[in-house]
């Protein structure tokens, strides 16, 4: 980039959750104008509660572990627990803020309540009145604020309460009433064992299969014994297939009465939960297939049999929303954006949206950190995106500077890009004669600009000073992606 390039860009992002704050902290590193819009009066986005519309509860914990799911070279406290609660991920992302000066550059307490493009430039106007001018958009407001609320037939009829479970926060709304939570996503699972726990009866309705997977294995985190590996007891050998291996250590499902699973252990978002089992276990909660309809205090359900409930809660996820921005200058499917690698807006070259997707391993990998905040600042990655065979934009000073590349952080780099890939092309893509099955297929590209990935990512190893022959195998994951996801345009 120029350096007349990089004094004109000022760049606008809203959102101040980590996302938002990733971004900020690479952009100043880089020296590019910046400023964050968080409509709270505190940054911390859905992990603080008070923030008006979170979802967050109090028994709400990490599900990855500190040890992968931490600001790439901002490691958690040591004195965390392995999983920590939602008061301590505030508390750590506040001080994340602070250490890099990222409160210098953010407005608090006000939101954005439209931004336009007008002649290229983004025009914001926020919610008290105020306005602000940005080069390029960064949308980083996250996903968790819009409820996706079902509609059941005779649901008009129940005589009971009916909620999102984003509104639920106190495991004491459950006492002496009968619960019915809908949907077995993480917070569902974790909201059913509140229930398990404090209601007079408790039940779990799903329509489909799940892995409920343990947080630790063998004493060790879950994630870190996929990544990693861990000390096996004398004489244990455990299968290469984490499916197999998850199976062997939780049981059959169906015993509970829940659908036998019906996905490959890391093909979609894994529910990370130990206490579920415990809890059907003990019949502390009914495990119920999917609802068929509502009858005065009565839920129906698709076995046949009902229940009388007097609070249902329904952990149905979200719907994905950007709603300072015109729909129509994002390309939507099945209720997402769809967006060039998952960050890049299709129409337009200078709105991005950060966030917009979930890991099963929250891990930051320097390479990752280092390519969004580049390409999102320099003006030449609308050429990039038209076919240029390769652009080099890691030029710059990296952000991730403490990053060696050392055999262990290599052996981790590959592991995490082969996820990060399975998940951005919905697979099945193979690698060494696994598939590299995920649970996104966002990612549309032509040849010349595959080409230019695999160009921009040979600049950042090079950067990172990557042994030629890792340097080889790390291309060769991605090249091994070309088949699945190209599509000629």
């Amino acid at each position: 980039m120029t350096e007349t390039a990089h004094s004109a860009a000022h760049v606008g992002i809203v959102g101040g959750g980590p996302s938002g704050l990733i971004m900020a902290r690479a952009l100043r590193a880089a020296g590019i104008e910046y400023e964050l819009i968080e409509r709270h009066t505190e940054l911390g986005g859905i992990w603080d509660p008070e923030n008006p519309g979170s979802p967050m509860y109090e028994s709400a914990h990490f599900i990855s572990s500190k040890y992968t799911s931490y600001f790439y070279g901002y490691p958690m406290p040591e004195h965390y627990p392995d999983y920590p609660g939602y008061r301590q991920l505030r508390d750590y992302i506040r001080a994340f803020a602070a250490e890099y000066g990222l409160y210098d550059r953010a407005t608090l307490g006000t939101g954005v309540a439209s931004a336009e493009l007008v002649d290229g430039r983004w025009q914001v106007e926020l919610t008290d009145g105020q306005r602000r001018e940005y080069t390029h958009l960064v949308c980083a407001n996250g996903v968790t604020w819009e409820p996706n609320l079902p509609n059941y037939r005779g649901q008009d009829t129940f005589t009971g309460e009916l909620r999102h479970s984003s509104t639920f926060r106190f495991p004491a709304e459950f006492a002496d009433r009968r619960v019915l939570v809908v949907g077995a996503g993480n917070s569902g699972v974790d909201i059913a064992c509140d229930a398990a726990l404090n209601a007079s009866a408790a039940f779990l309705s799903v329509r489909r299969g799940y892995r409920f997977i343990p947080k630790h294995i063998f004493g060790v985190p879950l994630d870190v014994f996929i990544n990693e590996g861990g000390e096996l007891p004398a004489g244990i050998t455990v299968p290469e297939d984490p499916s197999a291996l998850i199976d062997a250590l939780v049981g059959d499902l169906t015993r509970y009465g829940l659908p036998a699973p019906d996905h490959a252990a890391l093909a979609s978002h894994p529910i990370v939960n130990d206490q579920i089992i415990h809890h059907l276990n003990h019949g502390n909660i009914t495990a119920k297939g999917d609802v068929k309809e509502f009858r005065g205090d009565t839920v129906l359900f698709a076995d046949g049999s009902s229940e009388k409930i007097d609070l249902v809660l329904f952990a149905t996820g979200y719907e994905y929303s950007i709603p300072y921005v015109r729909e129509d200058l994002f390309e939507w499917s099945h209720g997402h954006p769809q967006l060039y690698l998952n960050i890049f807006n299709r129409r337009v070259d200078n709105l991005y949206a950060l966030g917009f997707i979930e890991f099963a391993d929250a891990a930051l990998t320097a390479i990752i950190e280092d390519f969004t905040p580049r390409v999102i600042a320099d003006p030449r990655v609308n050429w990039e995106r038209n076919g240029v065979s390769h652009g080099g934009f890691f030029t710059r000073q990296s952000s991730s500077a403490n990053w060696r590349p050392t055999p262990e952080n290599v052996a981790r780099l590959k592991k995490h890009l082969i996820q990060f890939l399975s998940l951005a092309t919905g697979g099945p893509a193979k690698y060494d004669g696994k598939d590299m099955k995920g649970a996104h297929a966002n990612m549309r590209i032509s040849n010349p600009e595959f080409d230019a990935v695999i160009g921009d990512l040979k600049a950042s190893l090079d950067k990172q000073q990557i042994p030629n022959k890792e340097q080889k195998e790390l291309l060769a994951i991605v090249e091994s992606t070309r088949p699945q996801i190209v599509t000629q345009r």
